[in-house]
């Protein structure tokens, strides 16, 4: 230890040591203390100790939308992995957030027109044009039908919930063919991201790491 740093001089965050991860440290940047954060969290603790163990997964404190991307930045050379996760809603940059974190290459897991159409994508549906309100009240349905439960966004087993009644690789699989069209879409009509409803790339993150720890 440097004298500096017994003297209480903290280092830069971007020199300051960090636990290696065999299979990667993940910090998400999220504008909600909800619904994301406890499914990020129910993602890691379904996964096996022994596993859990070799993979950081951290969820930071409710940041405002407007400053994911700063936020996210400031902590890039600290993490490996560094994804920001936010929904169209009503989001007015929303476009120009995205831009600005591929820019920064920052990864992004947005959905339009909010999380609720992944969840829905457990279940083998995504439905097009559903306003945010319309896709958490679908997403209700469907989710008391399968559970026989009323969906809370501050159920913090909502990920244990979703796995255990529904299906990830079928939702993955739907995600990536909604995706796959609207970026088709995108690349003839120049269609922007806000547009593209309905879509999400929250199974880009799932699946790599569903990918790199095998479960």
């Amino acid at each position: 230890m440097s004298k500096k740093e017994r003297d209480g001089i903290k280092k830069p965050r971007s020199a300051r040591a960090t636990r290696q991860f065999e299979l990667g440290n993940y910090r998400i940047v999220t504008d909600t203390d909800n619904s994301e954060r406890f499914f990020f969290e129910g993602l890691k603790a379904s996964l096996p100790p022994d596993i859990r163990n070799k993979i950081e997964i951290v969820v930071s404190k409710k940041t405002h939308t407007k400053n994911l991307v700063i936020a996210a930045a400031d902590i890039i050379g600290t993490f490996k992995e560094t994804w920001i996760v936010f929904d169209r809603d009503q989001v007015p940059n929303f476009n120009e957030l995205i831009a600005e974190a591929d820019n920064r290459g920052i990864s992004v897991a947005w959905s339009n027109p909010c999380i609720e159409i992944w969840f829905l994508a457990y279940y083998g549906t995504m439905p097009d044009g559903l306003t945010s309100v319309q896709c958490c009240e679908k997403f209700g349905a469907v989710f008391r039908k399968n559970t026989g439960e009323a969906y809370n966004k501050n159920d913090n087993a909502i990920y244990r919930k979703l796995l255990e009644s529904g299906d990830e690789e079928k939702a993955v699989d739907v995600a990536v063919a909604k995706y796959k069209k609207w970026e088709k879409q995108r690349g003839e009509e120049n269609t922007p991201y806000s547009e593209m409803n309905a879509c999400t790339r929250m199974f880009e993150i799932v699946a790599e790491i569903r990918s790199k720890t095998g479960y």
